[in-house]
């Protein structure tokens, strides 16, 4: 499976409400230009405030309406440090290479890196104990082994009692941030996204990750079975305008892929021979390509030798129905009825045929 990494996508307006200053020294570098990066979107960020600096030392400033999650960003190097800002906040740091790396101040700065330290302090002993279980087992002391696996369960117990202690004390950015993280990385659907939302505080929220949290469970929302697939207009590999709910067939299906994925090309023999199968009967497909490069897609359609539809942007991850259809890893198979319902997903081989057969006959 081919995973999306990360996407970066245009700017939001701040109003003025409170002065935020981070100051400090940056180390390795002589001069450049230090940017303050905000999340304003799942997958949206925005250039908040910048500022030149030459070496040692550097000033940064920047207007805030509400606590942000920020990245101090130098320009034209990969990473950065995370900093959770606060309005009428002072902070100091240190910014480097090295494990020496710092940026203290506000309350709620203080408050995330206590409880980073406190989780990682658990799971490195789980660790530990994991791989105790696994040389007891080896050695087939199976008693020992049970003994450790009881005490693993406890650590974890105990490490989601800690997160849920966490999120009762901070019923603002620093719980909202968490579970929207958690929501992410772990690809959460509608509905589990939605209960942890749930369990969220009024102001937790309130804050503008609980609003991006919102607003992936709306989303995600329109993605469920039975719900209308969301529309979509964008050129063939011919350049002429496709739109997916000018598409007739009653079975459709949505094929998001990419020349360089592996397993998306090690796919498409088996969805020829469907296609072949099933077109007569009323199947239409159409593959949508996450390349950015015209040539590596023509090139992979001509040497698979693809007979449906083929579209695509030529955006890579940036593309919008991507986007829409919240398609972070791929091949993704979305499947329709005849009036553009999502009826199934991610459907291949053998599964896709037996589907196919009981509903086109």
């Amino acid at each position: 499976m081919c995973s999306l990494l990360l996407a970066l996508i245009p700017c939001l307006g701040w109003a003025d409400q409170g002065d935020v200053t981070i100051a400090g020294k940056i180390e390795g570098i002589e001069q450049g230009r230090l940017l303050m990066v905000v999340r304003t979107g799942e997958s949206r960020q925005d250039t908040l405030a910048y500022a030149d600096f030459k070496s040692p030392r550097f000033t940064l400033k920047a207007h805030l309406e509400e606590p942000i999650v920020a990245m101090l960003v130098i320009a034209g190097y990969n990473g950065g440090f995370q900093l959770f800002a606060e309005p009428n906040t002072r902070y100091e740091a240190l910014l480097s290479n090295g494990n020496d790396s710092y940026i203290r101040g506000g309350k709620m700065q203080a408050a995330y890196l206590s409880y980073g330290e406190d989780i990682q302090r658990q799971k490195k002993k789980i660790n530990q104990l994991e791989e105790l279980y696994d040389s007891l087992k080896r050695a087939m002391k199976y008693r020992s082994a049970s003994l450790v696996n009881d005490s693993i369960e406890q650590y974890r117990h105990g490490l989601q009692e800690t997160a849920d202690r966490f999120h009762a004390d901070n019923d603002n950015l620093l719980s909202a941030y968490d579970a929207l993280a958690t929501a992410q990385s772990k690809n959460l659907n509608a509905t589990e996204s939605m209960q942890l939302f749930d369990k969220l505080g009024a102001g937790a929220r309130s804050s503008i990750c609980g609003r991006i949290l919102q607003q992936r469970i709306v989303r995600l929302g329109k993605l469920s079975s039975g719900r209308l697939a969301p529309d979509f207009t964008m050129p063939t590999i011919d350049n002429k305008p496709f739109t997916l709910s000018k598409m007739l067939g009653k079975i459709k299906i949505v094929d998001f892929w990419a020349s360089w994925c592996g397993p998306c090309r090690l796919n498409n023999p088996s969805l020829k021979r469907i296609y072949a199968a099933y077109h007569a009967k009323g199947l239409e497909i159409v593959s949508v390509s996450l390349d950015d490069k015209r040539a590596s897609w023509e090139d992979a359609v001509r040497k698979d030798a693809l007979p449906w539809a083929q579209v695509s942007s030529l955006k890579g991850w940036n593309d919008e129905a991507a986007r829409t259809y919240n398609v972070t890893a791929i091949p993704a198979i979305f499947i329709l009825d005849a009036d553009n319902h999502i009826i199934a997903r991610d459907l291949r081989g053998d599964a896709l045929e037996d589907f196919l057969g009981n509903h086109l006959k």
